[in-house]
């Protein structure tokens, strides 16, 4: 028999939580201003990480009402490798985080390492690659939390990057579970 509470599936959605992104389509960042920053291809618009030099990209997140407060988030990229090699590439992702009227955990410019990973290049320059690049732990945040990042390819600086062409980034985004539809308040869930 279907249930007569009309909250059913809202509290079945608080319940179980789920999944979303937040993204950040490589064609709607700018990366002009950053140090050593990629480039952007003239043809689709995608960023281009140079294969000799280490290139830099930054954002802002901010978390969306629907957050789960306090659970970790899970950043990760999508990637195309132009040339097929059996080579692989390294990544750096840092990052920084502060409450809404909160203070940040870093001076400015200064950024916690989540981890440095290995990406393979599938020896494919058709397939879509997508890589974890960890998971950051948000214990003691709330809506609106802001996360600065940033992520190097490190082609010149680590000698375990040794693939010597250009990698296309089309996505970053960050998994996060959501536990609500929003929140019932502007700055408190």
């Amino acid at each position: 028999m279907p249930s007569l509470n009309p909250n059913h599936h809202l509290q079945e959605y608080a319940l179980l939580g789920t999944w979303d992104d937040l993204n950040f389509s490589a064609t709607g960042i700018n990366p002009t201003g950053a140090a050593g920053a990629a480039t952007r291809d003239q043809d689709t618009g995608m960023l281009v990480f140079s294969g000799t030099a280490d290139n830099v990209l930054v954002g802002q997140a901010q978390m969306p009402h629907r957050w789960r407060e306090g659970s970790e988030v899970r950043p990760h990229v999508h990637l195309r490798f132009p040339t097929a090699a059996v080579a692989n590439t390294r990544w750096k992702f840092e990052y920084d985080m502060a409450n809404v009227n909160g203070e940040f955990a870093n001076d400015y410019g200064v950024y916690t390492v989540l981890g440095t990973v290995t990406i393979a290049n599938p020896n494919n320059a058709k397939k879509s690659v997508v890589a974890s690049l960890g998971a950051i732990p948000m214990t003691g945040l709330t809506v609106s939390a802001q996360i600065p990042w940033k992520l190097t390819r490190l082609a010149n600086s680590d000698a375990a990057d040794n693939h010597a062409s250009d990698v296309v980034l089309t996505d970053i985004d960050f998994h996060y579970q959501s536990d609500a539809p929003g929140s019932r308040q502007e700055y408190v869930k």
